[in-house]
């Protein structure tokens, strides 16, 4: 899962950006991603639907009064998400979007994605508004809360460090209180210094970008990453991942010889002369079996030397074979 303010993504000039988020759903394996500043119209949605018809799905929220600013939107990898039946709720025209995506079994995850206001009095008024949206329609809380929230709640998370409007900040923390949830990168990196967005001119850095999440989110999560973006924007990317606490262990599998262990001809000659001696071995069994000498044993003692002796050959032939590369 991915957060990015793509700055920009529904004229001509800016067409080729979805081309490269087509490529990063496909190259970095992402599930869903939340953009910011999308620009998008229905029309425009539709044309990128037939254009990447093979991956990409776009929930989309525009602000009509203003189609060239705002735009908030979840787009989700067709080839890894049960999107056709992914139901979507506008919170906030062009600001706020809740998605609802399908997973294993019964499961589903609801993801509310986020475009702040950039003026600190908005942006206080934005966060009381989703507040009293909730608390009203008694809505499920999301999981995750995500995008540009155009403030920070530490002085950390700004070059030059400083505080925000104490306003913004208590309206984000009371409804961060209501869906019970934590910055999932700085739980991660308590001390880090990382920052999302840089303006050009004057060389400022801020964390404004995050991707809040629930405790039980939070458990399952690893590899949250901050990074930039193989697209034209002044944002970088923020990312994670979910585990399926549900999925079957999958271990590191067997070990198997190496392929040129077998082309060694000493090698191969040991083989034959310990699959004689089992054979031999096997058979003498027959008149004389007990629990701890029969087939079964002696085959088990002919494997654990087979791979004896390729483990200890790889061993002395491995630092050769670098040292001729």
């Amino acid at each position: 899962i991915a957060t990015l303010n793509i700055k920009g993504g529904g004229s001509n000039v800016t067409q080729n950006k979805w081309q490269h988020i087509n490529q990063v759903l496909r190259d970095q394996r992402i599930d869903i991603l939340s953009i910011q500043e999308t620009h998008l119209s229905a029309q425009r949605v539709e044309d990128l639907h037939h254009q990447f018809d093979r991956r990409v799905h776009i929930i989309n929220s525009s602000d009509p009064q203003n189609m060239n600013a705002k735009g908030v939107a979840i787009v989700l990898n067709k080839q890894s998400t049960r999107w056709r039946e992914a139901t979507s709720k506008v919170i906030v025209q062009g600001r706020a979007l809740l998605v609802t995506v399908p997973q294993r079994e019964n499961n589903h995850i609801r993801i509310l994605a986020i475009y702040a206001p950039n003026n600190p009095r908005d942006n206080a008024l934005f966060w009381e508004e989703i507040n009293e949206r909730w608390t009203s329609e008694g809505m499920e809380k999301p999981d995750l809360m995500l995008g540009d929230f155009n403030m920070v709640e530490e002085s950390l998370d700004r070059l030059p460090p400083h505080p925000d409007h104490m306003n913004q900040m208590e309206a984000l923390h009371n409804l961060k209180s209501v869906f019970n949830m934590i910055d999932g990168w700085r739980r991660e990196n308590p001390h880090t210094l990382g920052y999302t967005y840089r303006q050009t001119n004057s060389g400022i850095q801020s964390r404004i970008d995050r991707i809040y999440v629930s405790n039980a989110v939070q458990d399952v999560s690893c590899e949250w990453k901050i990074q930039s973006a193989p697209l034209n924007t002044d944002h970088r990317m923020v990312s994670m991942k979910i585990l399926d606490p549900g999925a079957p262990y999958i271990g590191k599998g067997r070990w198997t010889i190496p392929l040129f262990v077998l082309k060694d001809k000493k090698i191969l000659q040991t083989m034959v002369e310990l699959g004689t001696e089992l054979m031999d071995n096997i058979e003498r069994a027959k008149y004389n079996r007990t629990d701890v000498r029969n087939a079964q044993t002696l085959f088990k003692t002919f494997k654990d030397e087979i791979v004896k002796v390729a483990r200890a050959h790889a061993r002395e032939a491995i630092p050769k074979i670098k040292k001729g590369i």
